[in-house]
């Protein structure tokens, strides 16, 4: 049987993406390849015909999608901007682990419940894609479907590329802002200030001021970094200093940081993070939600200042 020439035939990612990227990472990365081109129905709207070589890289706050053909000829290329995709993506993500904690739990209602909003979404997912991809390439529903899978795969990782791509410098000062600074912005100050040290004065804070989540303490615990020192601080503490870099790590966190004045040239980026406080399920399922908030951290941290030496 002759095989279609409106399909991929191949798809890579950068070597900065595919380097960045941690085991688990890896093999869903790997997975959504193998899906896709297991079965997909593509072409370009350009008239230039297939099968296509697809590569994909992170530059600007965007994919970049680059197409040529079987014999290394190039096609086409354009870019994907991340940011309308970034609840979307966000969303799905979540909920993906909390379908897989529901199938560890044996609990079948819970499983039926999140599948159904976990397939909404990636509907959802695929729709867009669609949309923003409407003048450039022509696919079919499944094709889009595992497009978008293989977006949310790498999605962490070239998100924080396209952040380390912004600024090349190590500011001196960076505040981490998340919605209790219980979880993430501790964690996100505490990772900054092990690599840095005093090369950086690092803060974090919340909307509000909660206790650290013990959970924090126990993941990080594990790569010898302590959070004994830690104070609760919310951004009221924190709005008469002056911070070259506000990172927010929540929405509610990036709504509130906006309101802060900043002095000339200061800098505003959000890291979009889950809560894995929101995972249920037993303590290894929840801890390993903590873990990988953890290493999302470190990944991102190392690419927004590639300076970094890492210990």
């Amino acid at each position: 049987m002759v095989k279609s020439s409106s399909r991929l035939c191949a798809i890579t990612v950068d070597a900065g993406i595919a380097s960045a990227t941690n085991k688990e990472s890896a093999q869903d990365r790997a997975l959504a390849i193998h899906d896709l081109l297991e079965g997909n129905t593509f072409s370009l709207s350009n008239g230039k015909p297939g099968p296509y070589r697809l590569r994909i890289t992170a530059e600007a706050q965007r994919l970049v999608l680059n197409f040529s053909a079987e014999n290394g000829q190039h096609l086409h290329s354009f870019g994907l901007s991340l940011k309308p995709f970034q609840r979307t993506v966000r969303d799905y993500l979540a909920i993906r682990d909390s379908y897989i904690v529901a199938i560890n739990s044996s609990n079948p209602q819970a499983v039926e419940a999140i599948d159904m909003a976990r397939r909404g979404l990636h509907n959802e997912g695929a729709e867009l894609l669609m949309e923003r991809l409407k003048d450039k390439a022509k696919m079919d529903n499944l094709t889009a479907r595992r497009l978008f899978t293989l977006v949310c795969a790498i999605w962490p990782i070239a998100g924080a590329i396209v952040a380390g791509s912004r600024k090349q410098t190590l500011p001196r000062t960076v505040l981490f802002v998340c919605t209790m600074n219980a979880i993430r912005s501790p964690m996100a100050a505490a990772i900054t200030h092990h690599y840095f040290g005093s090369q950086v004065y690092v803060a974090s804070a919340g909307i509000s001021a909660g206790d650290l989540d013990p959970f924090v303490s126990v993941v990080m615990d594990e790569i010898d970094i302590d959070l004994k020192f830690h104070r609760p601080h919310s951004l009221r503490d924190e709005q008469e200093l002056q911070f070259d870099l506000v990172v927010t790590l929540s929405d509610e966190a990036e709504v509130e940081a906006q309101k802060l004045p900043r002095k000339n040239g200061a800098g505003l980026e959000h890291w979009a993070l889950p809560d894995p406080s929101t995972v249920h399920g037993g303590r290894t399922q929840i801890l390993d939600a903590y873990r990988a908030l953890r290493d999302d951290i470190i990944m991102r941290v190392k690419a927004r200042f590639p300076s970094l030496d890492s210990p």
